[in-house]
């Protein structure tokens, strides 16, 4: 009987060891909005406050995405949301507000740059931060990749 409770604790301690910190903490994000990680692949937190030359790439190209792509759109301002849905034709069912800025509280992204999260089985296996880069469109060419997308579509 010790041994089977023992090797029951260790089970536990041992799943609970495999989910790192950033996917906890998205994960618990999410479920306050009524979402779940394991339904997308790709979740890009995007600061509507941010310049546009750093915005704009991640905003277009979540408006082809697909449903395995999650765009945040994340400002303390609930005018700076609005301008950015209009400036760019957002489509609102497919995009995540988060008016409270909690995101950027959470650290999952600077107010300044949008950040990528690659997701398998429900779990983030990469970070991709927009603010220590100059290359702010190379990381869509991977996210293609990582959605299994081929060169245009």
């Amino acid at each position: 009987m010790r041994r089977c409770n023992f090797l029951i604790i260790t089970l536990f301690w041992i799943s609970g060891c495999s989910v790192n910190e950033e996917t906890k903490i998205i994960s618990g994000y999410l479920e306050g909005y009524g979402k779940d990680i394991s339904n997308y692949r790709l979740i890009c937190f995007v600061p509507a406050d941010g310049c546009s030359s750093c915005i704009e790439p991640s905003l277009e190209y979540s408006e082809t995405a697909g449903a395995d792509f999650l765009l945040v759109l994340t400002s303390l301002y609930s005018k700076s949301i609005h301008n950015t849905v209009e400036a760019y034709h957002l489509d609102m069912d497919r995009i995540l507000v988060d008016a409270g800025n909690k995101a950027v509280s959470l650290q999952l992204l600077l107010p300044t740059a949008p950040c990528f999260y690659f997701i398998e089985d429900g779990r983030v296996v990469k970070k991709a931060d927009l603010s220590k880069t100059y290359d702010k469109t190379g990381i869509l060419t991977e996210a293609d990749r990582f959605l299994g997308k081929s060169g245009g579509e």
